[in-house]
């Protein structure tokens, strides 16, 4: 099977799950920092700074 072949999810695994509301993420953890553009730019929010780690992956890095 390939790396990028789709699985599905079969329906009795978390069906009554949601994604946070944006409004409620904020609430939770605060902004990532205060001003933003087109630009990937650092989490500023020392609060959620702390939360967020880089780690090797297999054949790259994510955060």
């Amino acid at each position: 099977m390939a790396l990028t072949a789709l699985i599905p999810i079969p329906a009795r695994i978390n069906p009554s799950l949601r994604s946070a509301k944006q409004a409620t993420m904020l609430q939770v953890l605060g902004s990532p920092r205060h001003t933003y553009d087109r630009e990937c730019q650092p989490v500023l929010n020392p609060d959620l700074k702390e939360h967020l780690f880089t780690r090797s992956v297999g054949p790259f890095r994510v955060t």
